[in-house]
């Protein structure tokens, strides 16, 4: 307040007035009754403005959502998705008999029309008014039904709005659907309502332009409202604004529910008639007795005003309690007094807690003015905009240091928060003197000031947040490229099931991107439990749902996926649950392997399986018949044939598993090196330790075959015998007695010391299982020697042998079950708990270490297993090795890999190139032998053992040796079943499969460290 206005409205002059006025009760009470009545009347009028623009919004809502029930029953007929136009359109001419004032208009993406019900049979199909074309492009893409705004239909000529309905198949975009509503027909509902003469009503679009108005539509239709007026629209509310034509009206708007507005007005010069009046007549009453009073209210103000005058002086120096002091004869005055000390000390306080608040957020204030153009910041905001603090900005200057681009993104929302009065926020980026880019978080306010409006808001440094943002949009990049080369489904659901992160594989089998549920169908027929009837899975049987739930789904579920051409394929589903720090689950990750081929593969085992056994019940009947005629020896020549078949079927069928398990393993490697999610890395070496277990079932079968890769050493057994002592003794329970017999001075053997550990923990645990209530296991050694009878009957070489029994006095074995123990797959064991393949691969490793294996067994005594394996001729020496784990890498030599199975190729590639080598490919050897007769820097030949087109690994590696002597070569298989000259076979490094890609460095290396 300035002192001008101070001096002339006193203290004292006020309660002068005052005393005038009380000497007039009756004077004011008549003028408040007047001026009372005139308010009520005013508020009433005001109430019925609002009243009727809310009642008039309502009309208008129903008759939109009329439009728009209509329309979605229109947008589900089949004949519009099957794109039948003509079916379409005789169902929309029925749904509209009894409505005239909108009709169908269908068109393409591209805003062409399609179909217009108003359209005669020779008029042109034209493309859409750009007014409707835009609001059928909002449509689609924000996926709702929108209403356009007011404007004249090409062949109707009529002011219509459109309601725009997108139309989408199969996920895509498909037609447009719109239904023109004519502006006549919301002037019925003017002309329905009561309206007073004197009123102005109109019914607006979003953006303002009048559908409808009364009275004199004719002249308002189509036009914009004014500018006063749109700062109001829609704001439920009663406001004085400046009409068009320039006459100050009294109005109240009502947004509707679909984005128009209701307005009704009525000049502001016949509200206030009455109240103007009243104001005149009180006035000249007051005027009368004013003269009588100002001598005696004179008098009294004085005695008031001295005090005050004090009270003022004491503030002006800054000094409340001096205040106090001075105006305490006066109780009024002194309690003024107390208030200002009280808010002066708040104010205080506040001005603290602002500051404190504005440090620790680091965040800095801002005033521009747009009128004067001047704009004040604290130091903080001017050294986060690059200039030093106390420097004197224009608005101009401040932006200048604004890119471009969001110097304009900034201008907008300014001219927007001055037009609607909203607060802003907006991240810019800021150009620093030193040429860096920083980015600004930027909010700010509309507020009145003296000198007019003016924004007023806060700048923060949100640098390190945008770049920590940036960086995670690139680890889910990086995360989403992972997935996509992973050979199984996987992905990441939110708490409604709907998928937030996945691979292609798994939108394949949840094409609609949630989890099925019981509205669902159609997706719900496509997935059956492995069960026998195979029914249908219910929602809650998914594990993505137990996930959710917060159960684990590890190591997964079986299911069958009905693909779209009726084929059915077996998944191993698995899920686990994502929670946060507090233990809340707010999302679960899935991972679908397909298990297919495991299963056909199972499926073609059990069917070789029965019918092995079926054959081997066929040759046991005959061999009984020929017992009589043929000596031990012959049945022992066919059992030995028969068990060479049925290794070189295993075998087979080992190496094809060998093949896939080593596109598994390498698969899972490249994933999990390029994934940092710990649920996922755990998911991964969940699958690569199923893949191992599959690799020691591929190694029994092998070694049944007589075909696994064998890594002899030259040993004691004795030294043996004393470490499973160790290792078994904790795991045979204590109802199991367990003892050792050695032979002091037993021979040497060359043998695989992990494979004669694995044969003799195998037979053991299966003697342990033997005795359910206990008893005694009993290992053995001793030296043997076998005369020519002996070793003809056991088909191995005279000489010296080394033998190890494990004996127990468990229930033991009949001859007939005796007779089946070493053949693939035969088990005395429950279904679950023996894979039959236990004595079959002792049998095979202990054959193809050059001995022979010996059962003995009694019902009722218990069985006795010898493994008799070859005397070596010289004592075991100490090894000391050194485990090499570091990852050796190569320094960009070139390597060709010659594999015949894409996927292993593949694989073996990526490993390669991993490593550092740079890699060429061959699919057999023919390619090879051209690319390495026209390549001459190639180092290593990496080759696949067994290939089609008549030249194996070692064809391709003899080859070499006469071609390109100095040229390495490293031959892999999964099953090595070729005739090759032991010298060959021996002079050549030869790496299983499957492997990993440590074990294939390491391969390289030390065939470099050999060759070097």
């Amino acid at each position: 307040m300035s002192m001008e206005f101070a001096k002339r409205w006193s203290i004292r002059r006020r309660l002068a007035a005052l005393v005038l006025v009380t000497a007039l009760p009756l004077a004011l009470l008549l003028a408040a009754a007047i001026w009372e009545m005139a308010q009520e009347a005013s508020q009433a009028q005001r109430a019925s403005l609002l009243y009727t623009a809310r009642a008039l919004a309502a009309a208008v809502d129903a008759r939109i959502d009329k439009h728009i029930t209509l329309g979605r029953a229109l947008a589900a007929s089949p004949a519009l998705l099957d794109d039948d136009l003509s079916t379409f359109e005789i169902d929309a001419r029925r749904a509209f008999t009894d409505i005239k004032d909108t009709w169908v208009v269908v068109g393409d993406l591209d805003g062409q029309l399609l179909l217009n019900m108003v359209a005669g049979p020779n008029d042109p199909l034209l493309k859409r008014n750009p007014v409707g074309l835009a609001a059928q492009h909002t449509a689609f893409t924000q996926n709702r039904i929108v209403i356009s705004e007011v404007f004249r239909g090409h062949l109707s000529q009529k002011l219509v709005a459109t309601i725009e309905i997108p139309i989408w198949k199969d996920g895509r975009p498909f037609r447009a659907l719109a239904l023109p509503m004519v502006a006549e027909g919301f002037l019925a509902l003017l002309n329905a309502s009561t309206i007073p003469q004197n009123w102005h009503v109109s019914i607006t679009d979003s953006e303002g332009r009048i559908a409808t108005a009364f009275p004199d539509a004719e002249r308002h239709v189509s036009n914009l409202i004014s500018d006063s007026q749109r700062l109001f629209l829609g704001q439920n509310d009663v406001f004085e604004y400046v009409s068009a034509d320039g006459e100050p009206q009294i109005g109240a708007s009502v947004r509707t529910a679909n984005g128009w507005a209701a307005n009704v007005a009525i000049e502001r010069s016949a509200t206030y008639a009455a109240i103007w009046h009243a104001v005149r007549w009180v006035s000249l009453t007051a005027c009368a007795v004013l003269l009588a009073s100002t001598l005696l209210a004179l008098w009294i103000a004085r005695g008031i005003s001295r005090p005050i005058r004090a009270l003022s002086a004491a503030n002006a120096h800054g000094d409340a309690e001096l205040a106090k002091l001075r105006v305490a004869s006066l109780p009024e005055a002194a309690a003024v007094a107390q208030q200002l000390a009280v808010a002066t000390d708040q104010l205080k306080r506040s001005e603290t807690r602002l500051r404190l608040a504005l440090d620790a957020a680091e965040a800095g204030t801002w005033e521009a003015n747009a009128r004067l153009g001047t704009y004040t910041a604290s130091d903080r905001a001017l050294m986060l905009n690059g200039f030093a603090p106390g420097t004197p900005l224009t608005i101009e200057k401040g932006l200048s240091v604004l890119l471009p681009e969001d110097r304009r993104l900034l201008g907008n929302l300014v001219a927007e928060t001055f037009k609607t009065g909203k607060p802003f926020s907006l991240e810019v980026r800021s150009r620093q003197p030193d040429g860096t880019i920083r980015w600004l978080s930027k909010r700010g306010a509309l507020r009145e000031g003296p000198d007019g409006p003016c924004l007023i808001g806060l700048v923060q440094d949100v640098t390190e947040r945008r770049r920590a943002e940036l960086a995670l949009r690139e680890n889910e990049a990086r995360l989403a490229t992972v997935f996509e080369i992973l050979p199984i489904g996987v992905g990441m659901f939110d708490e409604s099931g709907t998928l937030i992160l996945a691979n292609s594989l798994m939108r394949h089998f949840l094409p609609n991107g949630v989890i099925p549920s019981r509205d669902d169908e159609v997706l719900l027929q496509r997935w059956r439990a492995s069960g026998p009837d195979r029914p249908c899975l219910r929602p809650q049987d998914f594990p993505c749902e137990s996930a959710l739930n917060g159960e684990r789904v590890v190591p997964g579920v079986e299911v069958v996926y009905r693909e779209d051409d009726g084929r059915e394929i077996w998944l191993n589903v698995t899920s686990t649950p994502m929670r946060d720090r507090d233990g809340h689950v707010y999302a679960g990750f899935s991972a679908i392997t397909d298990i297919t081929n495991q299963k056909l593969a199972e499926a073609k085992l059990a069917g070789l399986n029965r019918e092995l056994e079926a054959r081997v019940g066929e040759r046991t009947a005959e061999l009984q018949r020929e017992m009589k005629l043929r000596e031990d020896t012959q049945a022992q020549l066919a059992q030995a044939q028969r068990m060479d078949a049925l290794g070189k079927l295993t075998g087979g069928i080992a190496h094809d598993f060998n093949n896939l398990l080593t596109v598994v393993v390498g698969s899972l490697e490249l994933a999990e090196a390029q994934v940092a999610d710990a649920d996922v890395t755990l998911l991964i070496r969940q699958a690569m330790a199923a893949a191992e277990r599959g690799a020691t079932i591929n190694r029994r079968l092998l070694s049944f075959a007589r075909r696994q890769h064998l890594a002899p050493a030259l040993i004691n057994l004795n030294d043996r015998v004393v470490e499973m002592h160790q290792l078994l003794r904790p795991s045979l329970g204590e109802n199991i007695t367990l003892t050792t017999q050695v032979e002091p001075a037993l021979w040497p053997t060359l043998t695989d010391p992990g494979e004669i550990d694995s044969a003799v923990i195998n037979i053991a645990i299966n003697a342990r299982d033997a005795m359910p209530d206990g008893g005694e296991l009993k290992i053995t050694t001793r030296n043997l020697t076998l005369g020519d009878d002996a070793a003809r009957s056991a088909d191995v070489r005279p000489g010296d042998y080394v033998s190890i029994t494990v004996s127990d006095t468990g229930h033991g074995m009949a001859p007939d079950v005796l007779r089946l123990a070493i053949e693939p797959f035969f088990t005395t064991k429950e279904t679950g708990k023996g894979s039959g393949l236990g004595l079959s691969s002792v049998y095979g490793f202990v054959r193809q270490s050059g001995g022979f294996l010996n059962i003995e067994s009694e019902v009722g005594r218990g069985t006795a297993v010898s493994l008799n394996l070859p005397r070596a001729l010289t004592e075991p020496l100490a090894v000391c090795s050194t485990e090499r784990n570091d990852l050796l890498s190569g320094g960009g030599e070139l390597i060709l890999v010659v594999e015949d199975d894409d996927h292993v190729r593949k694989i073996a590639v990526m490993n390669l190139e991993a490593l550092g080598y740079k890699v060429l490919e061959a699919g057999n050897g023919v390619e090879a032998k051209s690319i390495i007769s026209g390549t001459h820097d190639i180092t290593l030949v990496f080759s696949d053992v067994v290939m089609p087109g008549g030249i194996s690994g070692y064809d391709l590696a003899k080859w070499i040796q006469t071609e390109r002597p100095g040229l390495k070569v490293l031959l892999a298989t999964g099953h090595n079943d070729l005739s090759v000259d032991d010298t060959l076979r021996s002079s050549l490094p030869l790496l299983g499969k499957p492997y990993k890609r440590s074990q294939l460095a390491r391969a390289i290396s030390e065939l470099s460290i050999t060759d070097g």
